[in-house]
């Protein structure tokens, strides 16, 4: 997967059966039932760590990063339960408690924290009832960047000896 994030919309779009797609993407909706998915908030947690520096100069920087992932379930207006988004993303928030969910999540770099408000809401669309809900759901993963810090080659230092009249003790 190209993008850390490629991770979480595969495990909507596996978990639900059906497309899941960035919110406001450049083309028209998918067919109805799909998901959306929107990164609706991306914090920086403490300061990132400093790895070892490189003989070249070079050193990794690690910080962690939470990002709260909006889901939203669009379902199908001839759906005969108006509950349907809600059950739906109930289903999905509860995959969450799968260990081969979270090792999947895991081995794409996210860590999950916890859900918000699981809400119902189920719209009208010209007259018929179109099924929605929507859960935010708080995940935790790190970011590494690598920066150019230098390396102190020679260090010059001037200093002028006095004589000493008393001996002097160094033990090791």
């Amino acid at each position: 997967m190209s993008n850390p994030t490629d991770a979480l919309q595969a495990w909507v779009a596996d978990t639900l059966n059906i497309t899941a797609v960035w919110l406001n993407p450049n083309a028209p909706r998918p067919p109805r039932p799909y998901a959306t998915l929107q990164a609706v908030n991306r914090q920086r947690i403490g300061s990132a760590s400093q790895g070892p520096t490189s003989a070249a100069g070079n050193a990794d920087f690690t910080g962690d990063r939470e990002l709260t992932l909006s889901v939203q379930y669009i379902g199908s207006a001839s759906s005969n339960d108006p509950r349907d988004g809600y059950q739906e993303l109930q289903a999905l928030v509860d995959s969450l408690e799968r260990p081969s969910v979270r090792e999947s999540l895991h081995g794409a770099g996210w860590s999950f924290i916890r859900t918000a408000l699981l809400q119902d809401i189920t719209a009208q669309v010209g007259t018929e009832w179109e099924p929605r809900a929507v859960v935010d759901i708080e995940f935790r993963t790190a970011v590494t960047q690598s920066d150019q810090v230098g390396v102190v080659d020679t260090v010059n230092i001037e200093s002028t000896l006095s004589e000493r009249t008393e001996p002097l003790e160094v033990t090791l």
